[in-house]
C-alpha cells in the first residue's frame, strides 16, 4: 500500500502542476480564435492525453488496493473509486479528440463520493512523535473526549469573586 501511495502522490502532484496550466489557457485564445494551435494548446493537449489519465488510474489503483487492504475503505467503497477513477481516465484521455466520452466526466464524480466515504470510515490514528503521545497519554480515556471546563472546585470562584471584588473597588472610586 505504501508504494502505491506513493506511486500516486507523484502523479498527482504531476496532475496539479498541469492543471495549472488551465490558468493560463486565456493568453492563446486569440490564437485558438483564429485558428491557429499555440504552444500552449499543444501543451495542454498532452497534459489531458496522458497525465490526467494517469491521475484517473492511480486514483481507481489506489481504491483498489485501499478497499483491499481495508486501509482505506473496504471493498464495496472500492468500486465507488475504480469506477469513478476508470470513467476520469477514459474521458480525460479521448477529450482532446472526441466528444464520445463526455458524459463520462459525470460518472467520474464517484471519486469524490468514494474519497470522503473511505476517509469518514478511516479509524483514527494513534500518535506516532513522542510529543503527540505526551499529551495524549497523560489524559485518562474517560476523560479525553471531556472538554476541560473549569468547575466551581478548581479555584475560579474565589478568583473571580477577587477580580469581580476589584472590578467593583476600582469603580466605586
Amino acid at each position: 500500500m505504501a508504494t502505491v501511495t506513493g506511486v500516486v502522490s507523484v502523479i498527482a502532484v504531476v496532475a496539479t502542476i498541469g492543471m495549472t496550466l488551465h490558468l493560463f489557457a486565456a493568453l492563446g485564445a486569440d490564437g485558438i480564435a483564429d485558428g491557429e494551435k499555440t504552444a500552449l494548446y499543444h501543451v495542454e493537449t498532452w497534459n489531458e492525453t496522458i497525465v490526467d489519465p494517469l491521475w484517473g488510474l492511480g486514483i481507481a489503483t489506489l481504491a483498489v488496493a485501499g478497499g483491499l487492504t481495508r486501509t482505506l475503505g473496504n471493498p464495496i467503497t472500492l468500486a465507488l473509486g475504480l469506477v469513478g477513477g476508470l470513467a476520469y481516465a477514459l474521458a480525460s484521455a479521448t477529450i482532446a479528440f472526441t466528444d464520445r466520452f463526455d458524459a463520462l466526466f459525470l460518472l467520474a464524480s464517484l471519486i469524490g463520493i468514494w474519497a470522503v466515504v473511505a476517509c469518514v470510515m478511516m479509524p483514527p490514528r494513534k500518535a506516532s512523535s513522542p510529543v503527540a503521545a505526551s499529551a495524549t497519554t497523560s489524559t485518562p480515556s474517560s476523560e479525553a473526549s471531556r472538554a476541560d471546563i473549569p468547575r466551581r472546585t478548581t479555584g475560579w470562584s474565589s478568583a473571580m469573586s477577587t477580580r469581580i471584588g476589584r472590578a467593583a473597588a476600582v469603580m466605586s472610586r
